[in-house]
């Protein structure tokens, strides 16, 4: 009878969770639930408090489904695959962004919708050059949507039916990834959801940008690296998806230190060493095909830039460690989820061969996150630029489910059943936010009034997307003042003929000829702004006495 009560009672504490793990459930909670709305201190956590009421109903009714889910463990790939092509034409269709307010996103669709209707006969080069597109990303997120047009759909609806598709991959490599990780039958699919269920899932919400790509990529390639390095075949297959990865994105590089610990380091449970050494030759004939196919992108210079903008950050720089969570809490919100479940089993994960593998991959990505990222002249600010942590969420993400799938089923279950919820509601919440028009742009002009939330160089590219926006919806007598704005903190010349040209569409043919001077008297015009000062200017004098007849018979 005591045995008995024994195994009872251990029974209930393995399924009941840690105090550090129901104490972390609740601050999950608490700041979901009241983090400032609209606050670009708390970009990535305040999208549920920022959604409509009948939008945050919906969310929430979501993340409760998920608890279910968790709960009672449904073992069936049928499951699965039926909750997740709902996900995925929900985020693609619906949920799409609407405000093109993140990352490149309004350039890539204008660039795209031009390249579709013939107007750049010479898109494939914009796209290298432009666009700082790869290879994969070329032929995935550029070229396909481009032929989508021109069988008839929009730019939306084209871009959207790419997202769709990279989130049903994406959700294919979680699934994976799980099963990699031992997930017992009764939980797979609740693991499953934590590894894919985070900010990432923007990536596939009708999102122009290689957001989407990257983080299938680099789901796949963490589901090959963890499998047992036995034959030929999975030194082949983790080969290709490491090719995929650099293939999709130049950052994708970092993942060299861990590819070439994983072929020569030291050897996890089940490697063989021709497999290993297999392995590491794949590996470098992928860098040599990286190369080669980057040259006609002019690699070099965009190199000399990545440099130049490390070098930089090495200088005093304000970074944003406020920023830098915000990134961690959206792209990798199953990292405190593991590390409170399983106080102390990290210790033991750190002697083992995969830490060192996602070590390698998580310390180069979290310096860029703190030290480079936020230097870089080019840079959006980091709630514009959020898909910058992709490969660190998802690698945090990876370190999460390793330490969970270490978990006794009841105990798993348990944690699943009270954080897959509060995943949810911060993911669905983030995509929603970004798919309400309204509130995406409530969120910008959070930005611009928040002293010290954005470098000068950033300030000036979001003044600038307010003015394309402008332009786009017809409003030139907005755009021209954000351009304006734009040029007065960039000094661009580019944005002072853009300033001039929304004024003159405007009538202002005063507003018109003083950014036109002003473009004059900075710096020396390229050719191409030649040309385009020259037709601004026969358009002022156009205008001008259009605008002195009124005047007159207005008198």
């Amino acid at each position: 009878m005591k045995s008995a009560r024994a195994r009872g009672s251990r029974a209930r504490v393995e399924a009941g969770l840690p105090p550090l793990a129901l104490a972390g459930v609740v601050a999950g909670a608490l700041l979901l639930l009241l983090a400032p709305p609209d606050s670009a201190r708390a970009w990535g956590v305040n999208g549920f408090r920022s959604l409509a009421p009948a939008t945050a109903l919906a969310v929430v009714l979501a993340a409760l489904a998920s608890a279910v889910v968790a709960r009672f463990g449904p073992r069936s790939p049928a499951v699965w695959w039926s909750i997740v092509v709902g996900i995925a034409l929900l985020l693609a269709f619906p949920l799409r962004e609407q405000t093109h307010l993140l990352g490149d996103t309004q350039l890539r669709l204008r660039s795209e919708q031009a390249a579709a209707r013939g107007v750049l006969t010479s898109w494939f080069a914009l796209a290298w050059e432009r666009l700082h597109a790869q290879p994969l990303d070329i032929v995935v997120d550029v070229t396909i949507p481009i032929a989508l047009q021109r069988l008839g759909l929009s730019i939306r609806d084209a871009v959207s039916t790419v997202s769709a598709a990279l989130a049903l991959a994406f959700f294919a490599a979680g699934w994976r990834l799980a099963g990699r990780l031992g997930a017992p039958p009764g939980v797979r699919v609740a693991l499953a959801l934590a590894l894919t269920i985070g900010g990432a899932l923007e990536g596939f919400a009708g999102y122009s940008e290689v957001a989407g790509l990257v983080a299938v990529a680099v789901m796949w390639w963490w589901a090959e690296m963890l499998a047992p390095l036995a034959t030929p075949f999975q030194a082949w297959r983790t080969a290709l998806a490491f090719t995929g990865l650099i293939l999709s994105h130049r950052l994708g590089a970092v993942m060299l230190l861990p590819q070439m610990w994983r072929a020569l380091g030291p050897a996890a449970p089940g490697d063989r060493p021709a497999a290993r050494r297999t392995l590491a030759g794949l590996t470098l004939a992928a860098v040599a095909l990286a190369a080669v196919a980057a040259v006609p992108a002019g690699a070099a210079r965009q190199i000399a830039l990545d440099v130049r903008e490390i070098l930089r950050s090495l200088t005093p720089w304000p970074t944003h460690l406020g920023d830098v969570a915000n990134t961690l809490l959206l792209l990798a919100p199953a990292a405190p989820v593991a590390l409170a479940a399983a106080p102390g089993s990290w210790r033991v994960w750190t002697r083992e061969p995969w830490f060192g593998w996602i070590a390698a991959a998580a310390l180069p990505l979290l310096a860029a996150q703190v030290w480079v990222f936020p230097a870089g002249e080019s840079g959006l600010g980091a709630m514009r630029d959020w898909d910058s942590g992709i490969l660190l969420g998802i690698t945090l993400t990876t370190a999460a489910g390793v330490l969970l799938a270490r978990l006794p089923e009841a105990l798993l279950r348990s944690a699943l059943t009270a954080a897959l919820p509060l995943l949810t509601l911060g993911a669905f919440a983030w995509v929603a936010v970004n798919a309400d028009a309204v509130g995406a742009t409530r969120r910008a002009q959070s930005l611009l009034r928040t002293p010290g939330a954005l470098t000068v160089p950033q300030r000036a590219h979001l003044h600038a997307y307010f003015g394309q926006r402008g332009m786009d919806e017809r409003h030139p007598e907005q755009a021209a003042p954000e351009y304006e704005a734009a040029y007065d903190l960039g000094g661009n010349p580019r944005r002072a003929l853009l300033a001039a040209e929304a004024y003159l569409m405007a009538g202002n043919a005063a507003g018109g000829r003083r950014m036109l001077a002003r473009a004059r008297a900075g710096a020396p015009l390229t050719p191409e702004l030649e040309h385009s000062f020259a037709e601004l200017e026969g358009l002022a004098d156009r205008l001008a006495p259009v605008r002195a007849d009124s005047t007159t018979h207005g008198h």
